[in-house]
């Protein structure tokens, strides 16, 4: 097995058997075989292979240019590959972010409708939330408390 660039030349006219494939290429009348795995950094996803009709078809030098081809050709089968898989992956997201808008939509109608006061405040201090009993009971828009710290709508320091 002569070895190249990470790629494989076989002869079939040597006897090397390649188990159930060996007959089809026998049938076929294949002789040489010019083989190249296609690869991300993490899966191997395919092979590209070139059969020759010839015995020893492929040679040391005519086998750089062919395994350039095949090379680029793998490069861009697995870009297509890997930009499938991100593809995938932000459609997922996009699901799951209309997922999360819908769930917080009908958290901010809970918070609304409930019939008590209710702010929230981030680990800073500043509100964030603040539903319409609040707003009635303090005297004070929700547009102009969000993103003040509590002390500043509120007049006094509490958990």
């Amino acid at each position: 097995m002569f070895h190249h660039l990470g790629n494989y030349i076989f002869s079939l006219s040597k006897g090397q058997q390649f188990y159930i494939v060996g007959k089809i290429y026998e049938k076929e009348g294949v002789r040489s075989l010019l083989s190249a795995p296609i690869a991300t950094k993490d899966t191997i996803i395919g092979v590209i292979n070139i059969y020759g009709k010839k015995p020893n078809e492929f040679t040391q030098d005519n086998t750089a240019s062919i395994l350039n081809i095949i090379n680029f050709a793998a490069i861009f089968l697995s870009f297509l590959y890997q930009n499938d898989n991100l593809r995938d992956k932000l459609d997922k997201l996009q699901r799951y972010n209309k997922e999360l808008e819908q769930l917080k939509s009908f958290h901010e109608l809970i918070i609304e409708n409930i019939p008590i006061g209710v702010v929230a405040t981030n680990e800073k201090g500043y509100v964030v939330l603040m539903n319409r009993v609040l707003e009635r009971m303090s005297l004070q828009q929700k547009e102009e408390c969000m993103g003040k710290r509590w002390t500043e709508v509120f007049g006094f320091e509490g958990e």
